[in-house]
């Protein structure tokens, strides 16, 4: 079974009650970490790292640390990630 965790902090709290509602309506397992100090941990333990920002970045951390320790990449296509992620790496 999918199970998908979103980590970060809570910039946008209409997106998160949204996320919420989805998750309870269509019985998905979804982990809504809000902030986190232990970001490392959770970047090991996913299979893939999903960019999924609405408002351009001019240059994701987040993104720079998931291609540092070598995670596949889906993002949105918004700001410096085209830039960031070569085919090789992500879509």
């Amino acid at each position: 079974m999918l199970h998908l965790a979103f980590v970060g902090g809570a910039a946008n709290l209409g997106y998160a009650q949204a996320m919420r509602e989805v998750r309870d309506q269509e019985n998905l397992r979804v982990t809504l970490a809000g902030q986190r100090d232990d970001v490392p941990r959770w970047l090991a333990a996913a299979d893939v790292f999903c960019y999924s920002a609405i408002e351009p970045e001019g240059m994701p951390l987040a993104l720079v640390e998931a291609l540092a320790v070598g995670k596949p990449i889906v993002a949105s296509d918004t700001g410096a990630a085209r830039e960031l992620i070569a085919p090789d790496c992500g879509i």
